[in-house]
């Protein structure tokens, strides 16, 4: 399983549109600002299933998400980012 990352993101995107593993990602954010970036199982909105949740706080500035086993997202990947300081890579295997 060859790990594909999605590139840096600076806003909700969908991620990947089509079944695939998500395997994990990593969120940066600025030394003022919280942001909360949640990921779904869906390839056109934040909506339905949750797979992952992180939030990084301006006092950790980054949060990293490495997962033991990837989880099957049968619809894609869509990531939805709260806060527009917050940068983000997922990554994931087809």
């Amino acid at each position: 399983m060859k790990a594909i990352p999605s590139g840096l993101q600076d806003d909700s995107a969908a991620i990947f549109a089509h079944p695939c593993w998500y395997l994990g990602g990593t969120v940066v954010t600025d030394a003022t600002d919280d942001v909360i970036l949640t990921i779904y199982d869906n390839a056109s909105t934040g909506s339905g299933t949750e797979i992952d949740y992180f939030k990084c706080t301006d006092e950790v500035l980054n949060e990293f998400h490495s997962l033991e086993y990837p989880i099957w997202c049968a619809n894609g990947i869509y990531a939805k980012l709260d806060a527009q300081e917050g940068d983000y890579i997922i990554w994931y295997a087809l």
